[in-house]
């Protein structure tokens, strides 16, 4: 059996059949905790009953708190989705962030005039804020929120706080948290970890931050604020507009496959087989379940070593 890999689908030549092997991931049914009615694949984002670490309850993001990867993995592996995303966070970035102050015109028209501030400009040259504003701009586009890490200069100890740099937090390893036994629904910490959990270290080892008080900003030497822009009917995060073109986007990119089993070397393929993520999903914590139990480091080799084996059973 030869197999030709394409990410996570395959096109598959045996001696007596050819045929083209897709991974298929739909938010709404292949999920681990899918629901049984479609009007139920938003319930995570009202959810914080069902994930805990530690002394916390996490605020899952997605029904299986990978949201950022799976619109990670569905946008990055399509041909066209990437350049859209693209040109709108250039859209949105322009020539780039700049100081200006709001005001009225003779004929009480609201008009920006630019200011350069050498004050604010010398603060913001001091740790790269472009850099950090892009990667914001960037989440934004992807999933319409981003994770800020405030950082307090050392004079908060001499009773003279400011504010030295904000850090980006990429959106798949921050996390709203709230301590395991309050009565409140309203998230108070963000939680930084590797959210696979393939190592034991990242059930204990993972660190906590409060959030960001606009009133109180300089209460915490480190501190994290999510922004977003809120969703309908939803309490914690944004759910993002690309949220139901997912399956869309997956159809789009297992196309080229299709086409290319097709015309290669003439050949007619006889299936086209669609495995549910599900099913891989519970093979992949099954394997890091034993490392975890053995001690070793998992990777992502050991999952694509049981294909051939799920792909004979499939076709006998």
């Amino acid at each position: 059996m030869n197999i030709e890999r394409h990410g996570e689908n395959a096109i598959v030549d045996s001696e007596d059949v050819v045929f083209s092997f897709e991974v298929s991931e739909n938010p709404r049914d292949f999920e681990q905790t899918r629901r049984a009615r479609a009007e139920d694949s938003l319930a995570w984002s009202n959810n914080h009953q069902t994930h805990h670490i530690g002394d916390w309850r996490i605020l899952p993001y997605g029904d299986n708190n990978d949201l950022p990867n799976i619109i990670k993995n569905t946008v990055q592996n399509n041909s066209i989705v990437p350049g859209i995303l693209k040109k709108k966070t250039g859209m949105l970035w322009g020539k780039g962030p700049k100081l200006y102050k709001e005001g009225f015109d003779s004929k009480f028209n609201l008009v920006r005039e630019w200011k350069e501030d050498e004050e604010i400009q010398s603060w913001l040259d001091s740790w790269n804020a472009e850099d950090y504003i892009a990667k914001c701009n960037v989440d934004y586009n992807h999933i319409e929120g981003s994770f800020s890490k405030f950082v307090l200069t050392r004079g908060g100890r001499i009773g003279q706080p400011k504010i030295a740099k904000l850090e980006h937090v990429p959106p798949d390893k921050g996390r709203l948290a709230i301590t395991l036994n309050s009565k409140e629904v309203k998230p108070s910490h963000v939680i930084v970890n590797d959210w696979f959990l393939t190592h034991l270290d990242h059930l204990t080892d993972f660190r906590v931050y409060p959030i960001f008080d606009f009133h109180k900003p300089f209460d915490h030497r480190n501190s994290i604020y999510y922004s977003n822009m809120y969703s309908f009917c939803t309490d914690y995060y944004t759910v993002p507009d690309i949220y139901g073109s997912l399956e869309w986007i997956r159809r789009s990119t297992a196309v080229p496959l299709i086409l290319k089993a097709l015309s290669k070397n003439s050949i007619n393929v006889k299936y086209h087989i669609t495995s549910p993520r599900a099913f891989w999903d519970n093979k992949k914590k099954v394997i890091m379940d034993n490392c975890t139990r053995l001690g070793k480091d998992y990777e992502d080799q050991m999952l694509k070593t049981i294909l051939p084996s799920v792909m004979w059973i499939t076709t006998t």
